[in-house]
C-alpha cells in the first residue's frame, strides 16, 4: 500500500490507513476519512491507536491498517483491535 500514489489509494473501495512503526498516521485514503469523519490532514501525524481507532470503533467502521513494517498488518473494528 505504501507504493500506491494518492489517487490509487483513494480509488480503493475500502478504507486504508498507513501507519509508521510507532503507530502514527502517515496516510489515509478518502474512504477511511469518510468512515471516521476525520479529515485526512487532521489525521496525519496522530497516534492511530489513541486518536483514530476509538473514533472508528464508535462508528462501527472497519478499515485496513498497514504499518511501515509489512509483516504487521492490522485491522481495526468496532470489536476492538486485533492483530
Amino acid at each position: 500500500m505504501f507504493d500506491l500514489d494518492d489517487e490509487s489509494l483513494d480509488a480503493l473501495p475500502y478504507g486504508v490507513v498507513c501507519l509508521s512503526a510507532s503507530g502514527r498516521v502517515l496516510r489515509m485514503n478518502r474512504t477511511a476519512s469518510e468512515k471516521s469523519g476525520i479529515q485526512r490532514w487532521r489525521a496525519v501525524g496522530r497516534d492511530y491507536y489513541r486518536e483514530i481507532a476509538p473514533v472508528l470503533a464508535k462508528r462501527s467502521a472497519e478499515v485496513v491498517t498497514v504499518t511501515s513494517e509489512p509483516q504487521r498488518e492490522l485491522r481495526a473494528s468496532a470489536r476492538g483491535l486485533r492483530r
